[in-house]
């Protein structure tokens, strides 16, 4: 399942592992995202619908036996929030899921703190509650309630956690916080890069025993792999190879190759890009603390910019009402400025000031 800002083909990188086990790969687009029709982008609350539709459907097909869930990001907190209330899903691969929504946007601000940007936590908290309120209004659903920490303690789903150890857009200490809470059998890998970065192979080798076991996969199901082939690779790129030698999946002389192709299907930057990432963190920083924005980062002044590049919808003015006419289109209000700290020639003013009236 793939992440915010992305769609179904975020798998052709997982693609040719999966079906080397003898595995069938369902993708899908979630609703509002790539093909798929839809108003609103969640980050989990109407996905976890729309993943347990898919379940249904896998399962009228009386064609499917075992399911797993590989879900990336968002993808990985929605199955976090659907596995509780479905024990029969076989294990799940959890790369980078946030713990908490609201805990993933203060992180955000603290980061801007960090920078030297002023942020009280009084007006945090108040912009917090005021995109609370709007995303109830129009989308009918609590923020707070993105929640997957709150599932974690009533799945026992084998679950095996991904983060990356350098990630700057959700800290791996999410990952490691929903590992120490979940009821499950459990394992978390952290591996090298960030958010964004190809995962190693030997995170894929984990991944694919770790899939092997929890679906009881027999050895007769997995395809031959020729040494040395590049399983980062979609099938269709590897169809009619052949091979000298060839070997299983499981054997320690067969190794994905460290480099990808350069073909722009698998190098297309999908999910949650850096320049995206730094585009929804200069929202929150300007939605929260009134700073001004980066260099060559886009300019968002308000809180409905914040909404729109977390839920793809505008917020509305919470003070409308739908008896008052011509509220209906208005702009939302701007966040006041948070006061400034007086410049030191404010200061040496004022303690003249206060010296020549004493």
């Amino acid at each position: 399942m793939h992440g915010n800002s992305s769609a179904r083909v975020e798998a052709i990188g997982i693609l040719s592992y999966v079906l080397s086990l003898g595995i069938s790969l369902f993708t899908f687009d979630f609703a509002g995202s790539g093909q798929s029709d839809g108003e609103f982008v969640s980050l989990g609350h109407f996905e976890k619908e729309d993943l347990n539709c898919v379940i249904q459907h896998l399962r009228a097909t009386n064609v499917v036996s075992t399911i797993a869930l590989w879900g990336r990001s968002m993808g990985a907190a929605t199955a976090l929030m659907h596995a509780d209330r479905d024990p029969t899903i076989a294990c799940m691969v959890l790369d980078s899921s946030f713990s908490s929504l609201v805990k993933l946007a203060e992180e955000m601000v603290e980061k801007g703190r960090e920078q030297g940007v002023f942020a009280p936590s009084l007006l945090v908290s108040l912009a917090i509650r005021m995109i609370k309120n709007s995303v109830q209004k129009l989308a009918k659903f609590n923020i707070r309630d993105i929640s997957p920490i709150t599932h974690a303690p009533k799945c026992f789903i084998p679950a095996l956690f991904i983060a990356g150890e350098d990630d700057n857009f959700i800290d791996k200490s999410h990952s490691q916080e929903l590992y120490t809470v979940y009821a499950g059998d459990k394992n978390i890998i952290i591996v090298d890069g960030d958010h964004n970065s190809s995962r190693p192979n030997f995170m894929f080798d984990s991944v694919c025993i770790f899939l092997r076991t929890c679906l009881l996969i027999q050895d007769s199901w997995g395809v031959e792999i020729y040494e040395g082939c590049n399983l980062a690779l979609p099938p269709w790129y590897l169809a009619g190879r052949k091979s000298t030698s060839t070997s299983t999946l499981t054997s320690t002389s067969m190794r994905v190759a460290s480099s990808t192709s350069n073909d722009p299907v698998i190098m297309a930057s999908l999910g949650m890009t850096s320049e995206r990432q730094q585009a929804i963190q200069a929202s929150l920083l300007q939605c929260f603390t009134g700073a001004e924005q980066p260099p060559k980062s886009p300019v968002r002044k308000n809180v409905a910019d914040v909404c729109d590049a977390f839920f793809d919808f505008e917020i509305e003015d919470l003070d409308n009402d739908d008896s008052d006419a011509g509220k209906e289109n208005a702009a939302p209000p701007l966040l006041p400025l948070p006061p400034q700290p007086p410049t030191k020639e404010e200061q040496t003013l004022a303690t003249e000031s206060r010296s020549k009236n004493e």
